[in-house]
């Protein structure tokens, strides 16, 4: 994607529960170099998009659903740092994904979030 068709990248939740980063000309404009550095981590599949978001941008500001997904892959992040190597990660239970769900704020498939998702 040029750059000038990723300053205005919003999160995309798609039907089949994929997550995709996709230009959207209504979205809040992020700095160029922000923009593209997701836009590049996100080129590569959702796995390295949210990896990207929850360890590389955790102090960058973001508009409120990037934020979100943000928040969501830094706690795993944080679970991942704080599991002893060889061991599996703790998948949060039914109800921080529930809480996580409600606290959602509106984005393109939001309707998509369920905890079998997250």
């Amino acid at each position: 994607m040029s750059i000038a068709a990723t300053d205005f990248l919003v999160p995309l939740l798609t039907p089949h529960g994929h997550l995709r980063s996709m230009p959207d000309s209504d979205a809040q404009p992020l700095p160029a170099t922000l923009a593209q550095r997701l836009s590049d981590a996100f080129a590569r599949g959702s796995g390295h998009g949210l990896l990207h978001l929850g360890a590389a941008e955790v102090g960058s500001i973001l508009p409120p659903s990037c934020a979100w997904w943000r928040d969501f892959a830094a706690r795993y992040v944080t679970a991942l740092c704080a599991t002893p190597e060889g061991d599996a990660i703790a998948a949060p239970d039914k109800q921080a994904l529930d809480a996580l769900i409600t606290d959602a704020p509106p984005m393109t498939g939001a309707e998509y979030l369920t905890t079998e998702f997250l």
